[in-house]
């Protein structure tokens, strides 16, 4: 997020207009956990909610790309959620 906010002060005091959108659900967020939490754009509801055609989808975490640093014994759950139309 600090990132993030970064970019949009930078274009600000370039004189630029702010890339910015009013609610910043498309800012990056993360939780850093073990394994860590990691999210960008809205969630299903929110986006449902705003019209979009949305759709999620729940893998097991063992079925990542990422679960390979964790070995296959990982548990739970990793949540993909594609839309369209905002």
């Amino acid at each position: 997020m600090g990132k993030y906010q970064a970019q949009v002060l930078s274009q600000i005091l370039d004189g630029q207009p702010a890339a910015a959108r009013g609610d910043d659900a498309c800012a990056p967020r993360v939780i850093f956990t073990d394994p860590q939490i990691a999210a960008v754009g809205l969630t299903l509801q929110p986006a449902l909610d705003r019209g979009a055609d949305a759709r999620a989808y729940d893998v097991p975490s063992s079925g990542t790309a990422g679960a390979a640093f964790y070995g296959s014994a990982l548990r739970g759950f990793s949540k993909w959620m594609s839309h369209l139309g905002l």
